[in-house]
């Protein structure tokens, strides 16, 4: 599918993350899909940040148990030499 067809598809998704991220799923033909915003949070939820996956819950719960997210290339936080100026 086209870039175009999947930003209309989303655009037309309701304003839950997880049907958003479903319908990327499904254009991207993925099983599953995560989405994490780093520098914003969730309304009224104090400091959770916004965040929307359909892995499955042991998957979720091994991750936070193991903190993967130490090594996961997702968190990266350094800029691409590409990126540099």
């Amino acid at each position: 599918m086209e870039t175009e067809g999947i930003i209309r598809k989303i655009e037309t998704a309701k304003d839950d993350p997880l049907d958003i991220l479903e319908v990327a799923r499904n254009c991207l033909g993925l099983k599953y899909l995560s989405y994490f915003a780093v520098n914003f949070t969730k309304p009224g939820s104090g400091d959770l940040p916004i965040h929307a996956t359909n892995y499955p819950r042991e998957w979720q719960i091994r991750y936070l148990n193991q903190d993967y997210a130490k090594i996961d290339p997702a968190f990266d936080r350094r800029v691409p030499e590409h990126c540099s100026s």
